[in-house]
């Protein structure tokens, strides 16, 4: 890598180093309000949220890729998993 491109890629790293730090702020505070209100949602309005099919939403709870909860017969996803995980159009 040369010189310049070194001192462009230092030059983003502090530029973008506090946009990062808001952002992570902002979905802590987003989990958090998210969490005090309704902290888990059912399955099949979760799957509505984020546009997939509900067995799509199953297997990636599965996989490991959302928390959720079974209490009883119910398949329960934690909100704030949804917002910080939820794949942008």
């Amino acid at each position: 890598m040369s010189a310049l491109q070194e001192e462009i890629k230092q030059a983003m790293a502090e530029v973008t180093a506090p946009l990062y730090e808001r952002l992570a702020n902002l979905e802590m505070m987003l989990r958090q309000q998210s969490d005090n209100e309704n902290p888990l949602i059912p399955l099949e309005e979760a799957a509505k949220m984020l546009g997939m099919h509900k067995d799509t939403l199953r297997r990636k709870c599965h996989a490991g890729e959302f928390k959720y909860k079974r209490p009883g017969k119910k398949f329960l996803l934690y909100r704030s998993e949804l917002i910080t995980n939820c794949p942008t159009k």
